[in-house]
């Protein structure tokens, strides 16, 4: 399981979405010159997602741009953020800080042809990458609710970090040849919330 965050400048949808997302942000190519910067917007939350805890992920519309973006949570990072209390939010303008970076998402991970987390067939699309290389990282199961951090290192040098849930059979695979497929993402990390004077 992977919890990552992004969106594009699409139309205002209403309902459920489902996380894996392959397109960037045009709310962060508009908005933030560089990795990391903190940037300040407001927007209506739209739905308030429990992505297990401590995070959280929101869906905020931009109704002026005519769009709506994901941003994850960390509600021990966030001061005075609880799922209850950010749940109130729901149908209110929001005030909110957040930070935007690209990441590696991995999506699956094969070694001698065969996935190592059960996936019928290899992922596939234009936006999907390859790396083949050695897994490091990847000593033992991920324990708790947070993810961790496994490389694949490919013979040109290459070397990319994912954070992942690690699995058992990932741990049998450490320190040999994988094939890993993934994309990138925008990741949307909110820093600070609060309700809106709008």
């Amino acid at each position: 399981m992977v919890i990552t965050v992004s969106c594009g400048g699409k139309e205002i949808k209403s309902g459920p979405e489902i996380l894996i997302k392959n397109d960037s942000i045009s709310l962060v190519n508009n908005s933030a010159n560089s990795q990391n910067e903190v940037v300040t917007e407001i927007g209506l939350v739209k739905e308030v997602e429990d992505s297990g805890y401590p995070f959280a992920t929101l869906t905020i519309e931009f109704p002026e741009r005519k769009f709506s973006a994901y941003f994850t949570i960390n509600m021990e990072e966030v001061e005075y953020a609880s799922l209850d209390i950010i749940r109130q939010f729901v149908g209110k303008y929001v005030t909110f800080r957040y930070t935007s970076e690209l990441i590696y998402a991995l999506l699956d991970i094969h070694m001698d042809n065969k996935s190592l987390l059960g996936m019928d067939s290899a992922p596939d699309g234009k936006d999907i990458k390859i790396i083949e290389g050695i897994l490091d990282g990847a000593t033992e199961e991920t324990p708790g609710d947070l993810p961790g951090e496994i490389s694949i290192w490919a013979k040109d040098g290459e070397n990319l970090d994912f954070e992942f849930f690690v699995t058992s059979e990932m741990v049998a695979a450490n320190g040999k040849k994988v094939k890993g497929y993934y994309d990138t993402r925008t990741k949307n990390t909110i820093r600070s919330i609060s309700l809106s004077g709008k």
